[in-house]
C-alpha cells in the first residue's frame, strides 16, 4: 500500500500532539507538504516524514522544560516555605543588629 500522506487530523492522533501543534509547524514550514489546501474542504496533505518533525519538536519541547508539578512540588512545600521565611528574617536581624553595632 502507498502511503498518499497525512491531513491535519490523522497526523495529529499519528504524533500524538494537539492539532494547533500541527499548524504551528506548518506555519514556521518546518513541515514537508506533498499538497496545500487550495480551500475550505480540501485539507492539506502533510508528508509522512512530517510524523518524525513533530515528534522530535515534541520531545525536545518536552525534554527543556522542567514539569509544573516537579516545579512546584521543589518550592510549594510547606517546611520549605516556613524554613525560607525563617531564614529571611534571621538574616535581616543580623542585617539589623550590625548596622546598630556600627555606630
Amino acid at each position: 500500500m502507498i502511503n498518499n500522506g497525512y491531513t491535519r487530523k490523522e497526523l495529529a492522533a499519528i504524533a500524538q500532539v494537539p492539532f494547533y501543534q500541527i499548524d504551528y509547524l506548518k506555519n514556521l514550514g518546518r513541515l514537508p507538504i506533498i499538497k496545500e489546501s487550495t480551500g475550505p474542504g480540501n485539507p492539506t496533505i502533510f508528508d509522512a516524514k512530517a510524523v518524525d518533525v513533530v515528534r522530535k519538536y515534541n520531545e525536545r519541547n518536552k525534554n527543556g522544560a522542567p514539569p509544573r508539578a516537579a516545579f512546584g512540588e521543589l518550592f510549594i512545600s510547606k517546611i520549605k516555605i516556613d524554613t525560607y521565611v525563617f531564614v529571611l528574617r534571621l538574616l535581616k536581624l543580623i542585617s539589623c543588629l550590625l548596622m546598630n553595632n556600627s555606630d
